[in-house]
């Protein structure tokens, strides 16, 4: 059997075509220039391929025996008939409808990727959040660490060291920070950005 390949879907649409969506587990097109080109040439490649007895009872009847009576001796059966009941055995639906399912099931895939994505974004701003809470807790206690190096400095008699080395901080002397909270800002959120 000649399997379905989406790339078609644009062409099955324009010559009204139909996909069967379980042959066997396949999925076959019959429409004009694609797959198959009417039911008949469905039938006798599926008979070819699994036998009149399996299609028979696909479409309804006891045995092949059963449904060639019926169709050469009973009520006269047409190309529509025929389509119908492929359709009906095989899940058949029509192409334009296919791409309304497809479109829909894209859809739902694309829903659950931007929810995935929404989540991560929300792990990243609740660290952030916790990074941010953590610098300023570091930042408000900067001056009361500077006062107390400074106070043992001088206990020690090294006030000069303590003077540059609070220097490095960027740290004036009448306790304001300066640029100090944004700089550790920053890094705290490159350094969160680089774990994840």
């Amino acid at each position: 059997m000649i399997e379905f390949d989406d790339s078609d879907l644009r062409n099955l649409q324009e010559v009204d075509g139909v996909i069967l969506q379980d042959v066997h587990g396949e999925r076959v097109a019959i429409g004009k220039g694609i797959g198959y080109e009417n039911v008949f040439a469905f039938m006798n490649a599926y008979f070819e391929e699994y036998g009149a007895e399996d299609f028979a009872k696909k479409v309804g009847y006891e045995d092949a025996v059963d449904m060639f009576k019926s169709w050469l001796l009973g009520v006269p059966v047409d190309e529509y008939d025929l389509m119908d009941w492929v359709c009906e055995s095989f899940s058949g639906i029509d192409a334009d409808s296919f791409q309304n399912q497809y479109d829909y099931e894209n859809e739902a895939y694309l829903e659950a990727q931007d929810q995935k994505l929404d989540q991560a974004l929300g792990k990243q701003v609740a660290v952030m959040h916790d990074a941010q809470e953590w610098l300023d807790g570091i930042i408000a206690d900067i001056p009361n660490i500077r006062k107390e190096m400074l106070d043992d400095c001088r206990t020690m008699k090294t006030y000069g060291k303590a003077k540059q080395y609070a220097k490095q901080f960027k740290v004036d002397f009448e306790g304001k920070i300066i640029g100090l909270r944004q700089k550790n800002k920053h890094r705290a959120y490159l350094t969160v950005l680089s774990r994840t």
